[in-house]
């Protein structure tokens, strides 16, 4: 995942990863673990890794396709007391 716009300050990025085919989400079906997760980018942070969970079924499969949603971003707000 790429930040763009600027690298001032940290912002969380929440996000949802499932199937655009309903039928590959019936129990047994699965080529992957349909997940949530966040990242947060630290000040100056410009990139991260994502990581997907495969389930390797040892069925061959032809083109599948995921949708990968941004769900939430916001900016943290980091308080230092002295």
């Amino acid at each position: 995942m790429v930040r763009d716009g600027g690298s001032v300050g940290t912002v969380e990025v929440m996000w949802l990863i499932n199937s655009t085919d309903d039928s590959r989400q019936v129990a047994g079906r699965h080529d992957f673990v349909a997940e949530t997760g966040s990242i947060t980018f630290n000040d100056s942070q410009t990139s991260a890794n994502l990581s997907v969970s495969i389930i390797d079924d040892m069925s061959p499969s032809l083109d599948i396709s995921y949708r990968l949603m941004l769900i939430n971003v916001s900016q943290v707000t980091v308080v230092q007391f002295m």
